[in-house]
């Protein structure tokens, strides 16, 4: 599927088209109905939304300012014992592709958690 829809966010089978007007999400839709079709690929109409500004997908809400608050981690309160960290960490690495930092802060926490500095939310 990145192959073919390699310009496009793509999750396993959700496609997330982003368009700065209703003009240019037209023109998005159109062209990925053009390539799903010359690619064979079926499009289930029942389960398809157009012209969303939010869109709900892995316990992420995708809106036009980018990704939105992550419930769950975001409401986390800081662990302040190694059990606690380590627990959070295992859920955080759910998030791990978003965070562009994620491996090498993960990484320095579990090996001197006293040591780094962390901004909380």
């Amino acid at each position: 599927m990145d192959k073919i829809l390699e310009d496009l966010e793509v999750y396993v089978d959700d496609i997330i088209l982003f368009s700065a007007n209703t003009e240019e999400h037209i023109e998005n839709v159109l062209e990925v109905i053009e390539r799903l079709t010359k690619w064979k690929i079926p499009i289930p109409v029942d389960k398809s939304r157009f012209g969303q500004r939010k869109v709900h997908i892995l316990r992420f809400v995708v809106c036009g300012h980018g990704w939105k608050k992550v419930e769950g981690i975001v409401d986390c309160p800081k662990p302040s014992k190694r059990k606690q960290l380590t627990r959070f960490l295992g859920a955080a690495k759910y998030y791990r592709q978003l965070v562009r930092t994620f491996s090498t802060t993960h990484n320095r926490l579990i090996t001197h958690p006293n040591s780094v500095i962390v901004k909380w939310f």
